[in-house]
């Protein structure tokens, strides 16, 4: 991430950290996906990302990193491919009808 952000110390950690969640969550919220999971313990265990995810919270980190306080809004046309689109209520069977349904 640091090589990304073409950063060479270590001054500036607790802010990328804090932009690859930031980024990673914006993400998540708009694939309607969780990339994590929380084991029996309560253990949350990170899934693998596709690739196209990936760069995404790489290229939103950059953007996020270098436009402190003026923070253009997330452009999500790369990742749009893989956004699951839940749906409200049942679509289950039918159930069915009776005479004393009419």
């Amino acid at each position: 991430m640091k090589l990304f952000l073409r950063v060479e110390n270590d001054l500036e950690d607790a802010l990328i950290q804090n932009l690859k969640k930031t980024a990673s969550n914006e993400a998540e919220r708009f694939l309607n996906t969780d990339f994590s999971t929380t084991d029996e313990t309560g253990n949350v265990i990170e899934n693998e990302a596709p690739d196209e995810v990936k760069q995404w919270v790489l290229n939103r980190m950059a953007q996020l990193y270098e436009n402190r306080g003026q923070v253009p809004p997330p452009d999500f046309s790369m990742i749009q491919h893989l956004r699951d689109y839940p749906f409200d209520g049942d679509f289950g069977q039918p159930e069915e009808c009776t005479d004393e349904d009419w």
